[in-house]
């Protein structure tokens, strides 16, 4: 554990020089990776020596590397890629807020915050590199959160899902999909739900889903019977989280269901997910505990909740 973050920091720099990718066509050289990556050889082996104790490859024979099973992950056009979510955990912005992790317990607030004067959010539209990791990141996390949450929960009893900060409408487009009888309304900043047209083009044209651009700390879409928040509320601070929650409930129908997918707080993804969120955006995700209370706050009652295969657990609420 003592060297994690040169762990971490290896993982980060094996996928922006795209070594996996480089492996991908089988046993390659230590001189022929160095050449395509631009890397002093000698310094490029010590790492790949790190990277072999790690199982993200493995050496074939003395000076030839292949790509595990483990590595497949890091590489780009891989089904279950995490390497945009790799390099954005690993992006020196987010690393020098990581640093300053003892003054978030201090202060429980953003560090991203207090070191640039504005939010990770609002910073991100002049960061064009980092806006494209970052949304590339949530694509790939969102691949992965679809295949859970449509095993998990069964829509069919919905008429229309708001997906309430939905990004590009990954989730929405494959809900859509498979529920031919289900509308849906994508909410999301402009600058995100930019991407979003040829996503979910044919569900808007065929007049089953509306695209909204604007913040959900000002305002919710009416006329969802079930509003879903993946991987939203964890990235609130307490305040933003009632403002939120409130919103929703001023125009959710009676007998409608507030649905959230966060990662469980008790498990190590889910609490190491938590101290990041504390200290890049003030958030984090919430107890059961504490969620009951912020519902009750909101006018929202705690129903059940429902596990998945993969990390996330959806917590179901409904009007009080």
């Amino acid at each position: 554990m003592l060297f994690g973050a040169i762990q971490a920091q290896a993982l980060g720099v094996a996928a922006e020089l795209r070594i996996p990718d480089l492996l991908r066509d089988g046993p390659t050289g230590l001189y022929q990776l160095a050449t395509a990556t631009h890397t002093d050889p000698m310094a490029l082996e010590r790492m790949m020596r790190l990277l072999v104790q790690m199982g993200i490859v493995a050496e074939s024979r003395p000076g030839k590397f292949i790509c595990t099973a483990t590595g497949k992950h890091l590489q780009a056009e891989s089904p279950s890629s995490l390497r945009n979510y790799t390099r954005l955990t690993n992006l020196e912005m987010v690393l020098h807020v990581v640093a300053r992790l003892g003054r978030s317990l201090h202060t429980a607030e953003s560090q991203f915050t207090a070191l640039h004067g504005k939010g990770f959010y609002e910073s991100l539209p002049n960061l064009p590199a980092e806006a494209a990791i970052f949304n590339g990141a949530m694509q790939e996390i969102s691949e992965q959160d679809i295949i859970d949450m449509r095993d998990a929960y069964d829509f069919s009893r919905c008429r229309c899902v708001v997906d309430v900060g939905g990004g590009q409408g990954h989730l929405l487009a494959a809900l859509l999909d498979d529920y031919p009888g289900l509308n849906g309304v994508l909410l999301d900043v402009p600058a995100v739900i930019a991407g979003a047209g040829a996503i979910l083009h044919d569900h808007v044209a065929g007049g089953r889903c509306r695209v909204v651009g604007g913040d959900f700390l000002q305002s919710v879409p009416a006329g969802g019977d079930l509003y879903l928040l993946k991987r939203v509320l964890s990235h609130c601070t307490e305040e933003q989280a009632r403002t939120l929650l409130t919103n929703i409930r001023s125009v959710i129908a009676p007998k409608g269901r507030l649905v959230l997918a966060d990662p469980d707080p008790a498990s190590l993804y889910g609490a190491s997910f938590d101290v990041l969120m504390l200290v890049l955006l003030g958030g984090g995700l919430r107890t059961g505990k504490q969620l009951k209370e912020l519902f009750a706050a909101a006018g929202f009652a705690y129903k059940r909740t429902v596990g998945t295969s993969g990390e996330l657990q959806l917590i179901e609420a409904s009007p009080a």
